[in-house]
């Protein structure tokens, strides 16, 4: 989603996010497109609501990360740009 390179832990994470689908029955993530926001926009922000923050390092070396986020003028931090508030839930 971002661009970045990926190895096998893609597929690990695939995989643990299609046995946590199996054994409850529920998605871990189900992005929806929203009026002001992709479906990719709402699968990041899913992502970081339950897992945290990605590694700011990881996150910006993405060909694609200026297409979800931008630098917030007064905390320096990046946001998302079409997203306004996330709800944070543990795992």
């Amino acid at each position: 989603m971002l661009g970045l390179d990926y190895d096998v832990s893609a597929d690990l994470w695939s995989l643990a996010c299609m046995t946590f689908e199996l054994i409850t029955g529920d998605f871990l993530f189900d992005p929806r497109k929203g009026q002001n926001y992709s479906k990719t926009d709402d699968h990041l922000a899913q992502m970081i609501e339950m897992l945290g923050p990605m590694p700011k390092t990881y996150a910006i070396s993405g060909s694609f990360f200026s297409k979800f986020f931008k630098r917030d003028e007064a905390t320096g931090k990046f946001v998302f740009k079409n997203i306004d508030k996330l709800r944070h839930f543990p795992l």
